[in-house]
């Protein structure tokens, strides 16, 4: 077998690590996926590990890891403990994911030259059905257009929607870079991110 490179191995690592998610999502009783979310966070870990020299990038995934840890070993990390938020209800976090994956398909639409409204527009369009955009005061494509604005704007340490919507836009630029992102192609790869928003369902609000 070849050697690969610290990026393709990683890619490995979480496909092997969506999959291991994927098979236990759905069962509450074995933490609804909590063994994927730890791998893919380890896979990380061993990316920043094998390309970094700064130990310090590792540290607050390291603490998050060890925390979901306690939890698979039936103890409460003060990390996860739930915030009170009162009578308000919460947006959950596959919520947030669903907004960062929207987000990152209108970024990608944008690169297509699209400007950002009709970006919006087209990919409310398209996402039209997801959860996310059942509790919605304005117009689902105004909304699109401001889960943008929030992920590109929002803490990369603590956003899942920012998380979500980075790393798709770290993956964009590494497409154009390597001259394998080709204008006119933005929309196919949207509608993959948005197949994958639509992935995490839509719970009952």
């Amino acid at each position: 077998m070849p050697d690969t490179g610290p990026y393709e191995q990683y890619l490995q690592e979480l496909q092997a690590a969506a999959e291991l998610f994927a098979d236990f999502e759905a069962d509450s009783e074995s933490g609804g996926g909590r063994l994927g979310a730890m791998a893919a966070i380890k896979a990380t870990i061993n990316f920043l590990d094998r390309t970094s020299g700064n130990s310090e990038l590792r540290t607050p995934l390291l603490r998050l890891l060890l925390a979901l840890s306690s939890a698979e070993e039936g103890s409460m990390d003060p990390m996860l403990k739930p915030v009170s938020l009162g009578k308000k209800r919460p947006i959950l976090e596959h919520e947030r994911a669903q907004r960062g994956y929207v987000a990152a398909a209108m970024e990608v639409v944008m690169a297509d030259g699209i400007g950002r409204d009709a970006a919006a527009q087209w990919v409310a369009r398209h996402a039209k059905g997801l959860g996310v955009y059942r509790k919605v005061r304005s117009t689902a494509w105004e909304a699109t257009r401001d889960w943008r604005d929030t992920a590109n704007a929002g803490n990369i340490n603590t956003d899942v929607d920012t998380v979500v919507y980075r790393t798709a836009v770290l993956t964009l630029e590494q497409l154009t870079k390597t001259e394998a992102f080709v204008v006119g192609k933005g929309k196919k790869i949207a509608l993959e991110i948005i197949a994958r928003a639509r992935q995490l369902g839509n719970p009952k609000s």
